[in-house]
């Protein structure tokens, strides 16, 4: 994993497309959300767009969890 790191993070920059599929079993759904990621020098950030939207944005000093309401107009959830 280490050298994996130090791969990218010699890099200028990553971007790649990516997809998450999430299956609530009590309600026997499936729900999937497509977004984006990018990755440069120890810092990431995952954004998913659809049924689940989200943004993740990581450094190496913290995390930051934002998630959508359920219900149109709800306010985001911040979370670190």
């Amino acid at each position: 994993i280490q050298q994996t790191i130090a791969k990218y993070n010699s890099q200028p920059a990553v971007h790649a497309k990516v997809e998450k599929t999430v299956y609530l079993s009590l309600l026997e759904e499936t729900k999937t959300s497509e977004g984006e990621m990018h990755y440069s020098k120890g810092q990431m950030r995952i954004e998913m767009k659809g049924d689940e939207r989200s943004l993740i944005v990581m450094t190496p000093k913290a995390v930051w969890i934002e998630t959508q309401g359920l219900i149109e107009g709800d306010k985001p959830q911040v979370t670190q």
